[in-house]
């Protein structure tokens, strides 16, 4: 089977050309955005197509699940663009450990700590 034509190197060239833009206004940072989202969702369509000829069994557990991450954080990127917000809930922050989450403490040294959410109850004797 042919191997499907992907947009890496247009979609690095319009990363890096914004990246490089001292204070990009709204518009390009929308433009960006929607670039981006744009070559993730054909590359994507891409993959899936593949899946109807070929089973996703085929790939390996950790194949498997970076997929299934990736297509979670698409539909979060995509509905934060189309509904013009800039936080998610449970927002993903690492491809790897996608249970890891930003924590804001108030520490001098630093803003944001990364690590899992936890809730810790703290019960006094009296």
């Amino acid at each position: 089977m042919k191997k499907p034509r992907t947009y890496r190197k247009i979609a690095r060239k319009a990363y890096l050309s914004f990246c490089k833009k001292k204070r990009p206004c709204e518009r390009d940072v929308l433009k960006a955005k929607r670039e981006q989202l744009g070559f993730f969702r054909r590359n994507f369509r891409s993959v899936q197509e593949l899946s109807n000829v070929t089973p996703l069994d085929r790939l390996s557990k950790r194949e498997r699940k970076n997929l299934m991450i990736a297509a979670d954080i698409y539909r979060r990127q995509l509905s934060m663009y189309r509904e013009r917000k800039h936080s998610i809930d449970n927002r993903i922050v690492s491809m790897s450990q996608p249970h890891v989450r930003p924590i804001v403490r108030g520490k001098t040294s630093v803003d944001v700590e990364f690590g899992a959410k936890v809730s810790v109850s703290r019960y006094m004797s009296t």
